[in-house]
């Protein structure tokens, strides 16, 4: 490989060294999350790429990085482009869920479970006590794909929301939560709580 590496044209050598870097980081950056997320055999599957790249192509360029500072350079802004685009691309795909914890008073509260039920998300709706009296924190899992719109959607119905969100590494269980359906149930907060 370094062979034809030093065979071609310096300037398409430096694209191909950055170019292979950044699939290769942003494999890796897909493939740890993947991990983290429980998700074995897509992670797996992506190790194998990642590795097969490194193989083939970068163990040929780094034996030869300290002669050659343009290579170098390439190597050193192919990594740091393939963090970013990992990054990137890790937030299109959107892998795994999301916990929003939502803060809000009774009769909001009561209109973001009807949003919830109507959309066939599971929740746990807890009573509590705020700056401003009696609030409810509704909990929720729903995919990280659906976050944004969730968001949007409850904010139409309420400016008057705290939101938190969080990832979630796994989730066992639950009503909403990955096909996990028990049927539709229709709760009031005040009838309930």
């Amino acid at each position: 490989m370094t062979e034809l590496l030093n065979s071609l044209p310096q300037i398409l050598t430096c694209l191909l060294i950055c170019g292979v870097k950044i699939i290769e980081i942003s494999v890796q950056s897909i493939r740890v999350i993947m991990q983290v997320k429980g998700q074995k055999l897509a992670s797996t599957l992506l190790a194998f790429v990642e590795c097969a790249i490194w193989g083939l192509v970068t163990s040929a360029v780094i034996t030869t990085l300290a002669d050659n500072m343009y290579w170098l350079l390439a190597y050193c802004v192919g990594f740091a482009a393939g963090i970013y685009f990992g990054s990137v691309l890790e937030n299109r795909l959107a892998l795994g869920e999301t916990n929003l914890q939502l803060m809000a008073d009774e009769d909001d509260g009561n209109k973001i479970i009807e949003y919830l039920i109507k959309n066939g998300r599971g929740f746990t709706a807890f009573e509590g006590f705020g700056f401003e009296g009696k609030k409810y924190k509704i909990n929720t899992v729903i995919p990280r794909k659906a976050e944004k719109l969730t968001v949007k959607d409850i904010h139409n119905i309420t400016t008057h929301v705290f939101v938190v969100s969080s990832d979630i590494g796994a989730s066992f269980g639950g009503y909403g939560v990955r096909g996990n359906r028990k049927g539709r149930m229709r709760v009031s907060l005040k009838s309930k709580l």
